[in-house]
């Protein structure tokens, strides 16, 4: 199966074309320059959708429509590899539902070894991190992702700069950009490790699964362990697309 998996995320979407379950290319857009995607770049038999931003989704879709291709476009009521457990379905995010169609799709393939409790993590624009629990999405935690907080902080207020994530380099800061860093490292690893601690008691260690662009500013700073899963929303998306063909 060569699919052309469409990840739209709030500031960005990601292209990744696989074949059978190997990933051929990748390839990132900011949403506003959808339009000039090339889509000849890709080789693929079917094209499949996520997305958080239906503004997006019927820009792609037209698009892709235009070109003779009929994208499936992943709802709530796609079949999955789980069940839901949670107050208000209707407004489950998409990109979590691919995120634990990935991470359960990795358990039953063997790629990654976890008991019957699963905590993974995406950082984006928000931080979501979402609990699993024998193959059932029990719910789980949004808050504002790191650059979003950077930019509240840089928009909202007179005089606090725009700051590099990258520059961190402690916990109390010496300067007002370290300070900065440091808020929102620390906030970010912080908000991780209770969630973590919360979940799992000593006897049922292991790592949370993480995923998303602003996973690289965390992961040497975390007191907990992990695994970076590169294209976990990616490899969701391509099982469910396989599950409703």
């Amino acid at each position: 199966m060569k699919l052309l998996a469409c990840d739209i995320g709030n500031s960005f979407t990601k292209f990744i074309s696989f074949d059978g379950d190997k990933i051929k290319c990748k390839y990132s857009l900011s949403n506003s320059e959808i339009d000039s995607l090339r889509i000849e770049r890709f080789e693929f038999d079917s094209v499949a959708i996520s997305s958080v931003v239906p503004e997006i989704t019927k820009v792609l879709s037209n698009f892709l429509i235009k070109k003779n291709i009929t994208p499936f476009i992943i709802t709530k009521n796609a079949k999955l590899n789980f069940t839901i457990d949670y107050d208000t379905p209707e407004t489950l995010g998409i990109d979590r539902i691919c995120g634990t169609a990935g991470a359960i799709s990795l358990i039953e393939s063997s790629v990654i070894s976890f008991n019957r409790k699963i905590l993974f993590a995406d950082l984006g624009t928000a931080t979501t991190i979402n609990f699993i629990e024998e193959n059932i999405l029990k719910g789980g935690i949004i808050a504002p992702g790191m650059r979003t907080m950077l930019e509240a902080l840089n928009n909202k207020t007179a005089q606090l700069p725009l700051v590099n994530l990258g520059d961190y380099s402690g916990i109390i800061g010496k300067s007002t950009q370290s300070a900065i860093t440091s808020g929102i490292i620390n906030s970010s690893t912080g908000l991780l490790e209770k969630v973590y601690h919360s979940v799992y008691s000593d006897a049922e260690k292991q790592p949370i699964i993480l995923t998303g662009g602003n996973a690289e500013f965390i992961l040497e700073y975390l007191n907990i362990p992990y695994l970076f899963v590169e294209n976990l929303v990616p490899t969701g998306i391509k099982k469910i697309a396989e599950l409703n063909q």
